[in-house]
């Protein structure tokens, strides 16, 4: 790249306005009155730059600006530019310097040049602005005119009591609550509805909620010295290759060969009642394969007897060249075979005791048990679960947070915007 064409991109990147607005930053647009063009030979009149400060976030991109003259109006970022902190003030008004202030930390030599540096541009920046068309004797008699009209009564019609010019700012901007006032504000409205009942309505639905004190265990959680987490597996005993299949038994079964016994207890049964089909009981590595075929499955697209079947023409039943290979289950086993195991497999899990006890979820009770029950014998859990990683997705669009007390924004979540839990 030639010295030209870098010059010229550093003279466009300092030219580029900065879009990212604060609340409390100087801004200016051209919302002010109808004025003549500043170009002579242009007859179309204009509208007059005006500044102001932003107070508040209102929407995406979007910003409530007090204005110098006193209105407040909401505006678009792209309507907007970002200007110097003492933009637009009056001659005689200088901005507060940052020496000035004692609880901030002293200033070295090249920050307080330059400071002083940025004062008197703005010092000549305004006396430039004093000769722009708009700004002459017409606006000078015109002030000097209601003044001499409205006598004493001038001031407080005006409401420059303290000697302030016109469009000078406020001594204190009105600034948006921040995050910790909104939050003690939303835990005042809640606390004051302590034992009322909020009623909450979504479409034809509606339910109410009780309001109540904070509620925390009664028995304090005690220190536990035991270290959290897995127990009685070690990992190191098993192959690298084959470690997440171990591990994978030893959560879901007590004991997976005693689960095998009871599914071919249930095909011994089948068989003796079915004389004209009968069905081979199922081997070790019949049971692990299976269970394996079922887990790889999830990883294509393909479902049922597909994953048995190759890819072939709808119409002349030609087969395709595709970029995925077929899942090709037919080699590792058959699919009337997968068809068995996974009719079979169930019945390994009911339970005729809960059967005789009218439990309607007889067939699958003992499952979820085993899984509890699996859990607590071989997992270290404290005594409180807390649910963790949940974030609900909250985009607010009227307002900063939505109506709720805040909201945050978590890169890592799948949905970085909303409420956490």
């Amino acid at each position: 790249m030639s010295e030209e064409a870098v010059l010229c991109s550093g003279e466009l990147s300092r030219k580029r306005n900065d879009k990212r607005f604060d609340v409390g930053c100087r801004v200016s647009g051209s919302f002010g009155e109808m004025a003549p063009n500043p170009n002579p030979n242009i007859s179309r009149r204009v509208r007059q730059r005006i500044f102001g400060n932003i107070i508040e976030a209102v929407g995406p991109k979007q910003y409530k600006v007090l204005w110098d003259d006193g209105n407040t109006r909401e505006h678009f970022s792209n309507s907007l530019k970002k200007e110097r902190s003492f933009a637009s003030l009056p001659p005689d008004v200088r901005p507060p310097r940052l020496q000035d202030n004692p609880d901030l930390p002293p200033q070295g030599q090249q920050q307080i040049d330059e400071e002083q540096e940025q004062i008197d541009e703005n010092e000549r920046d305004q006396e430039m602005e004093e000769h722009l068309p708009g700004a002459g004797k017409e606006s000078d008699d015109d002030d000097s005119s209601q003044g001499s009209k409205g006598g004493e009564g001038g001031d407080k019609a005006g409401g420059d009591t303290e000697g302030q010019m016109p469009g000078q700012l406020q001594a204190e901007v009105p600034l948006a609550p921040d995050y910790h006032a909104r939050k003690a504000d939303a835990k005042a409205a809640i606390k004051s509805l302590l034992g009322k009942e909020v009623v909450v309505k979504h479409k034809n639905k509606s339910i109410a909620w009780t309001v109540i004190e904070d509620w925390d265990p009664e028995e304090p959680v005690l220190e536990i010295d035991t270290a959290f987490g897995l127990k009685s597996f070690d990992s190191r005993q098993y192959k690298q290759s084959e470690v997440l299949a171990h591990l994978f038994l030893h959560l879901s079964f007590s004991d997976w060969r005693v689960t095998l016994d009871k599914m071919n207890q249930a095909i011994n049964e089948a068989n003796n009642n079915n004389n004209k089909k009968r069905v081979r009981v199922f081997s070790a590595e019949e049971f692990l394969t299976a269970l394996g075929l079922m887990i790889g499955a999830a990883e294509y697209g393909g479902r049922g007897s597909q994953l048995w079947e190759g890819q072939a023409d709808c119409c002349g039943g030609e087969k395709w060249e595709s970029l995925v290979p077929d899942p090709n289950f037919d080699g590792i086993m058959k699919q009337y075979r997968f068809k068995d195991f996974r009719h079979f497999f169930p019945f390994a899990f009911k339970s005729e005791t809960l059967k005789n006890n009218n439990d309607p979820w007889w067939e699958f009770a003992e499952a979820v048990n085993e899984f509890n029950n699996n859990r607590k014998t071989k997992v270290n859990l404290p005594k409180w679960l807390v649910v963790d990683e949940s974030m609900s997705s909250w985009k607010p669009r009227q307002s900063p947070t939505g109506g709720l007390p805040n909201i945050s924004f978590i890169l890592r979540k799948p949905k970085p915007l909303g409420k956490s839990g």
